[in-house]
């Protein structure tokens, strides 16, 4: 049987009802059945509407189809009663799939169903895009029965590698829930067993974290359970959903940002003071909303009735086009949109996650430096686009074609080994400055190079900082052939107005200085490189004129300048590397043929819209927002931007409904689109 449209209310009446027979109380006031748990049961009860789904195919966008590097982990959900939905995934988008699930038989240790996970087209497709594949593993119930068990405990860890092997996946999700904080002894060894046989196979383990430990003293998730099962867990997911859910006494955010007692912040950063590592954290966030029945048309109305689930899909394809203006709301105080509408004479509350209020959550993830995000669950978008532009946007980078990186900052310094004053090029700085490894900040991956430099009060030289990499000998460092770039990634907030950036080279007759570029002061990170071949570098010791010659080329330094008595300066670096511009390499990246500035979408908006630019050749991209009085309201972006395609994201919270106009500004040319604000 295949899953038609027609049938969609029926489906939409039936987890209504189901959700109404799962009421208990309030999350604020006892751990209640999780969404994971609540749709498990709905479909094993409604096998029919599992089949795999017959939905129109569709062309990715061409911007979703572009090859992308992730800087994180992205860790995607994949309920079997989705199947089918994943010709509508960008799997470059995706780090991880994980195929829920496996529901364990809690006294043998065995599998009472795996849904299909030997034969679903989703594994083979996810893996042929070099999406990693997780098989989800679920125990909602009769913890004791297994846990209590050697022997269930073992046939369910061999019953693991076999499945997990079965289809040559790479690692397994835990996923256990309201487990008795009695348990938690044997939970922990447990984990920390299948943990040692899975990296035993080469695998990988995930565990699924409560949103909040509502254990007796934090003793399930707490310090404890952490010093046992680190070492051998290489992800831990954060269910960062379910604070209002469908039994609560009112309609409310399923995913506050902040301010509520409980919440997507508080949860995150309680794991990061209990020592949970930031790298292996991923935070989960929900692609569904609720729907409550309410009393009346007040904001967090008391819910007259359990809620309904709405996928992100459903919302705005069924309800939000429907709903007018007036009704329709971004809450100012937890960062997520809702809206109230009327039916059969009675008030409803839809409250849910849309691509601004994911926006902010997915700044989190970067402020926090957590390994990665992911969500409950992949297809719940139907075949919308905007929420894999907004990961793109957030999470990915152009692939420059042939690009080797030779010092990522993953674990230290890397070749950076000296201090910004040891090279006698060095002037302007005091012996306090300094380079270190760290990995509070990250581009990518786990780590950076931090540089701070301050500024010698007894000198009158303006900063000319040689950080020299392997100590500026050629031989430690990597050589690499012209014709080519070098670069790197760098971010910082406290450069001088009039600092620059640049690098020095060896091309194994002369030690060259390249050509000067400002630094973008905002506190992000911005890609800064320099053409091999371009005009503009300087023998290093004389300043004359000169062109780097090769054909082998060595990077000798990075160079930061700034004037005498610049307040101090801390910077990041990331990923310095090389690519080539051979014919080859260039035929390897998709060149836009000219500056396109595409439409916003949505257009009407509230209170987000995205904006594509295709930029044909590199140099410095502006884009920004101007209201009809000609005023610049926002600046999008304003850096030295590769050949390619980028998106932005405008949030006009605080801005008054009405016209306003994107520009861009490139190359010489300047291109404007009109966007409509419309609350």
């Amino acid at each position: 049987m295949t899953f038609t449209l027609h049938r969609l209310h029926a489906f939409r009446a039936l987890i209504g009802i189901f959700l109404m027979l799962a009421t208990v109380p309030a999350f604020a006031q006892d751990p209640v059945p999780s969404i994971h748990q609540i749709e498990s049961a709905f479909y094993s009860a409604h096998p029919e509407l599992a089949e795999p789904k017959v939905l129109p195919k569709r062309a990715l966008p061409a911007d979703l189809q572009e090859t992308v590097q992730l800087k994180k982990a992205v860790y995607g959900f994949h309920p079997y009663w989705q199947n089918g939905s994943e010709t509508n995934y960008a799997f470059s988008l995706l780090s991880h799939l994980v195929y829920f699930s496996g529901d364990i038989i809690d006294s043998t240790g065995g599998f009472s169903s795996t849904h299909n996970w030997a034969t679903a087209s989703v594994v083979s497709d996810a893996q042929r895009y070099g999406t990693k594949v997780h098989f989800a593993v679920t125990l909602f119930g009769g913890h004791a029965k297994l846990l209590n068990s050697p022997t269930a405990r073992q046939n369910l860890i061999n019953n693991i590698l076999i499945e997990i092997n079965r289809r040559n996946a790479d690692g397994c999700n835990v996923d256990f829930e309201r487990i008795d904080s009695t348990l938690a002894v044997q939970f922990r060894s447990f984990i920390y067993d299948l943990g040692v046989a899975l990296h035993g196979a080469g695998k990988e383990l995930t565990v699924e974290l409560p949103a909040v430990d509502w254990s007796k003293d934090k003793a399930m998730f707490g310090s404890s359970f952490l010093a046992l099962t680190n070492p051998v867990v290489d992800l831990y997911f954060i269910m960062l959903y379910d604070y209002y859910w469908s039994g609560s006494s009112t309609a409310g955010p399923v995913a506050p940002l902040s301010v509520a007692n409980y919440n997507v912040t508080k949860s995150i950063d309680y794991y990061l003071d209990v020592g949970y590592p930031a790298s292996k954290l991923i935070a989960g966030y929900p692609y569904y909303g609720l729907d409550w029945p309410v009393v009346s048309d007040a904001r967090m109305a008391a819910a007259t009735a359990s809620a309904n689930s709405r996928t992100y899909t459903a919302v705005k394809n069924n309800y939000i086009d429907t709903i007018a203006a007036s009704n329709k709301f971004f809450d100012a105080t937890y960062s997520v949109p809702w809206y109230r509408y009327q039916t059969a004479g009675g008030w409803r509350q839809t409250w849910y996650d849309d691509s601004a209020s994911l926006a902010l959550k997915y700044d989190l993830v970067a402020s926090r430096n957590l390994g990665g995000t992911g969500m409950w669950a992949l297809g719940y978008d139907g075949t919308e686009p905007e929420l894999w532009r907004l990961l793109k946007a957030k999470f990915a980078e152009p692939v420059i074609a042939g690009r080797s990186v030779f010092d990522d900052f993953e674990a230290s310094v890397g070749r950076f080994d000296r201090s910004p004053t040891y090279s006698g090029s060095t002037t302007g700085i005091a012996t306090s400055s300094y380079a270190v490894f760290t990995n509070d900040v990250a581009k990518s991956g786990l780590g950076a190079l931090l540089v701070s430099l301050v500024d010698n009060a007894s000198s009158t030289s303006d900063w000319n900082v040689r950080l020299l990499s392997a100590s500026g000998n050629a031989a430690g460092n990597v050589a690499v052939t012209m014709p080519g770039r070098i670069g790197f990634w760098l971010k910082t907030a406290t450069a001088s107005p009039s600092a620059e950036l640049g690098i020095a080279v060896d091309d194994g007759a002369t030690l060259l200085r390249s050509p000067r570029l400002s630094v973008i002061n905002d506190g992000e990170w911005h890609f800064y490189e320099w053409d091999l071949e371009e005009t503009g570098w300087k023998v290093f010791t004389t300043g004359v004129d000169t062109v780097v010659i090769g054909p082998t080329v060595t990077l000798d330094a990075v160079m930061f300048y700034a004037p005498n008595g610049s307040s101090a300066w801390t910077s990041f670096v990331d990923e310095v590397g090389y690519a080539p511009t051979t014919a080859v390499g260039k035929e390897a990246v998709s060149v836009p043929a000219e500056f396109e500035l595409e439409n916003n979408w949505p257009n009407p908006f509230n209170p987000s819209t995205q904006v594509g630019v295709r930029i044909p050749e590199s140099g410095i991209v502006k884009l920004a927002v101007f209201d009809l009085l000609g005023r610049e309201v926002a600046v999008l972006m304003n850096e030295f931007k590769m050949t390619g395609y980028y998106t932005a994201t405008w949030n006009a919270i605080g801005f008054a409904s009405g016209v306003y106009f994107c520009q861009l500004q490139a190359g010489g040319r300047t291109i404007t689109k009109k966007m409509l604000l419309q609350k």
